[in-house]
């Protein structure tokens, strides 16, 4: 039944992000790790990038939003950080629908997925500091929106850094 939605590609919204490079179920993750040299497993190669695809997004995610002029937002929290940025950044009220375990299950979740992959934290913590462009990303993220996005991980580990954006948060999973 026709319900008034309308489909908008995220490939035509944030021509910034997907330019040249190849859309996938991450963004343009793919082509990311690709553009920059990032070999390393999912979770390590996703946080060295995430400020880098952040910024990317947050040029087409703006307009998209301002274009829109919608009364709040939906987003994931784990996989729209473009969504959750843009909508804070343009002060509209937005809701994050978490389909994980809940924000505490993250922290045994990427302890798991790490395990074998760096010593420790700590030691993934100084690589993300040391990541040149994630560095950057960072410094511009900062220059040009004012977000304190974190140079490391997010402390704690495992924090969720788009919930607290959201006015509400829907947790769609149970024990």
């Amino acid at each position: 039944e026709d319900t008034g939605a309308e489909f908008h590609s995220a490939v035509d919204v944030l021509p910034e992000l997907y330019s040249g490079r190849q859309a996938g179920l991450g963004g343009a993750f793919g082509s990311l790790q690709k553009e920059f040299g990032v070999v390393d497993s999912f979770l390590v190669a996703f946080l060295k990038l995430r400020a880098v695809q952040l910024e990317l997004e947050l040029p087409g995610m703006s307009r998209f939003l301002r274009t829109l002029a919608p009364n709040a937002v939906i987003y994931c929290p784990i996989a729209s950080s473009g969504a959750a940025f843009g909508a804070s950044l343009l002060k509209i009220p937005s809701v994050a629908l978490l389909t994980f375990a809940g924000p505490g299950a993250r922290d045994p979740t990427w302890r798991a997925m790490l395990h074998g992959q760096c010593a420790s934290v700590e030691e993934l913590d100084l690589e993300l500091q040391s990541f040149l462009p994630n560095v950057a990303a960072v410094g511009r993220l900062k220059e040009a929106y004012g977000l304190d996005h974190p140079l490391g991980l997010a402390k704690p580990f495992g924090k969720i850094d788009t919930l607290p954006l959201s006015r509400l948060t829907l947790v769609t999973t149970t024990e």
